[in-house]
């Protein structure tokens, strides 16, 4: 599964050429299960929020998370982590 947010273009790029809905369509094209996740209004904490909860629902360990992207998106692998560290307890 791909899990696509919102694309941001950073200070030294004056125009992005590509855009989150781009990359679904294409990889879609290739039968891969693609889902976006993401709102340009809302804070990333609000779209990492959605993202842990459908890995909550949809990961069945063993399994590997690859996360990509620039800006505070490690952050998410943290949130993640941190959850399944908290049920594994519970």
């Amino acid at each position: 599964r791909v899990i696509i947010t919102d694309i941001f273009s950073s200070a030294r790029e004056k125009q992005g050429q590509i855009s989150s809905q781009d990359l679904v369509f294409e990889i879609k094209k290739n039968k891969s299960q693609v889902k976006f996740i993401g709102d340009p209004s809302e804070s990333s904490e609000q779209v990492f929020s959605k993202i842990l909860e459908f890995l909550k629902d949809s990961l069945e360990p063993p399994a590997v998370v690859i996360f990509m992207g620039a800006g505070d998106i490690y952050k998410l692998a943290y949130l993640l982590k941190n959850e399944f560290q908290n049920d594994k307890q519970n």
